[in-house]
């Protein structure tokens, strides 16, 4: 994804400018690291006051804020136990996401699930019930779904209006490959998350390849990291990550 500002021109004159001055070209190295570590924490007393030595820091995070906060290209991003990869191409051998629940992993009920797994599954406040409950043969995640409805238009290739996947741990689970620009910083109720609009693909530890056509919000809580995946606007999506 390529922007173009009404303010570039500005704000190259005002890198060049900097002592030492700041290339134009280490601009998208710098943002992709900025964002990758999440917003700059800064000290009270130095929340009012920048002192010139700090004046780098502050130009990179402008240059965040105008760039609106997209991922640079070839950039590879961990979200807890999901990589995301951005490829030239997301096409190749994929078949669509499971049409029937058992396919998710085996049914079960909350309760059991978090049994199963080792640690508590959680549910959104902002949605009901969920209509489906599963567990992965390995107990690795849980996979929790809701059926459609008027607010949770189906998922194109699923019988479901959202699907609620959660991990636990650091180690990486699943593989995301997306068009370069296909992720988006957002705040997810408070944590960093990526938002995925565009279909791409997933890979699971198996080796099987899923072309996903929902719109796809990752964000962690704790240890935990969630997938939910729905046809809800991004702002509706945070809704529901923020009740989680």
């Amino acid at each position: 994804m390529s922007r173009r500002w009404a303010g570039d021109e500005e704000l190259t004159r005002a890198l060049s400018a900097l002592e030492p001055p700041v290339e134009p070209h280490d601009m998208v190295a710098a943002v992709s690291r900025r964002i990758a570590e999440g917003p700059p924490r800064l000290r009270a007393r130095d929340r009012f006051s920048i002192q010139p030595r700090g004046r780098r820091a502050a130009v990179v995070a402008l240059a965040i804020l105008v760039l609106g906060a997209t991922i640079a290209a070839g950039t590879k991003l961990v979200v807890g136990a999901i990589e995301i990869r951005e490829t030239d191409t997301t096409s190749g051998s994929t078949t669509t996401l499971p049409e029937t629940g058992p396919n998710l992993g085996r049914p079960t009920t909350v309760g059991a699930a978090g049994a199963a797994t080792g640690f508590d599954v959680l549910v959104p406040a902002d949605l009901e019930d969920p209509d489906g409950v599963f567990v992965d043969v390995d107990a690795s995640h849980v996979s929790l779904t809701w059926l459609p409805d008027s607010r949770l238009p189906r998922i194109p290739g699923t019988p479901w209006g959202a699907i609620l996947v959660e991990f636990t741990g650091d180690e990486v689970q699943a593989v995301k490959s997306i068009a370069i620009g296909g992720a988006e910083w957002v705040d997810a109720g408070g944590v960093r998350g990526y938002w995925l609009a565009e279909p791409h693909l997933l890979q699971l530890p198996d080796g099987t390849t899923f072309r996903v056509r929902g719109h796809v919000l990752l964000f962690q809580r704790g240890r935990t990291t969630l997938r939910l995946e729905s046809g809800l606007d991004q702002a509706a999506a945070i809704g529901v990550a923020a009740s989680t």
